[in-house]
């Protein structure tokens, strides 16, 4: 009887630690963690389904859930690069600090006008 008990704890424990591995694997972790979360409420519609590009990589769509319209990015501490990539507007990157113990950071993405070279205004996709 003592070595079935034995046999179970011995299963528990290697079962625990291959939950552990794939917790890891997928991401998971013991290290810090935060969010970056855009919101792009003001323009739903044109807004929806634009590619978000962190640190030159692109990490998702801007994609709502019921009637919210923001969406959060999971990103180690540390300063991160951001910006939307739309087919027809250039987006200005935006540089931001996440981290302290997992401070979450909110941009709101928006319209802006902006000088052109040649004096003209040029419409870009600005974060607040």
């Amino acid at each position: 009887m003592f070595l079935n008990i034995f046999k179970v704890r011995l299963a528990l424990a290697v079962a625990g630690l291959v939950v552990l591995g794939g917790y890891l694997a997928a991401g998971g972790g013991f290290g810090s963690k935060s969010t970056i979360s855009i919101e792009y409420g003001m323009y739903p519609r044109e807004f929806a389904g634009l590619q978000v590009e962190i640190d030159g990589k692109v990490v998702g769509t801007l994609k709502g859930f019921g009637n919210a319209t923001r969406t959060a990015f999971a990103v180690k501490d540390g300063r991160h690069t951001v910006r939307v990539l739309h087919p027809d507007l250039e987006c200005l990157p935006r540089t931001v600090t996440s981290g302290a113990g997992g401070r979450n950071v909110m941009l709101i993405l928006d319209y802006r006008d902006r000088a052109a070279p040649d004096g003209s205004l040029q419409t870009v996709l600005a974060f607040q």
